[in-house]
């Protein structure tokens, strides 16, 4: 099976998968890892195809799963998951309302600086496999004031439940 049928096997299984709530173990966000690994190894062109044929579901699901993977980030201290997210919203091609998906990156931006990654630095090096609209839409968020992109333009907030780091809507 080539990387593409394998990332497309891979993004089929996340349709089905639930994020209406948190994951109780680390399979959802490791299946998306592979993912946006597998979606930086491929050609442009079949990256632009993948993203063509992200739905409107998937797209909500790749999402939920950036959030997810900006608390494993805090929560690990590990790079791996800011790139994982930053490279879940190439394959989304940041569609569908550029809002929401900035709602996400500010959580992956909050968990980049709290583990003392540059958000910026991550950006950029994924900038050659970004299409034109995620170039556009990326360089935007990036170049926004902080105060912009902080958690609480979006209403959420890090709550930590049982020593894990956790977003969580602001009431």
């Amino acid at each position: 099976m080539s990387k593409k049928e394998t990332l497309e096997q891979l993004l089929i299984s996340l349709t089905t998968a639930s994020t209406r709530f948190r994951p109780k173990n680390s399979g959802l966000v490791d299946k998306s890892l592979q993912a946006a690994e597998l979606y930086a190894e491929i050609s442009a062109d079949d990256r632009q195809s993948i993203s063509s044929a992200v739905s409107p579901e998937l797209r909500k699901k790749l999402q939920a799963i950036t959030g997810f993977m900006a608390e494993e980030a805090i929560n690990t201290k590990d790079r791996k998951w800011i790139c994982g997210a930053v490279l879940l919203q190439l394959i989304d091609d940041l569609g569908g309302d550029y809002r929401e998906n900035f709602r996400y990156l500010a959580l992956v931006n909050y968990a980049a600086k709290k583990i003392g990654v540059s958000m910026i630095d991550v950006v950029g090096s994924f900038m050659p496999l970004a299409s034109n609209r995620s170039r556009g839409f990326l360089q935007d968020f990036c170049g926004r004031d902080d105060s912009l992109n902080g958690l609480a333009s979006f209403g959420v907030k890090e709550d930590v439940v049982d020593g894990l780091s956790r977003f969580v809507l602001v009431s």
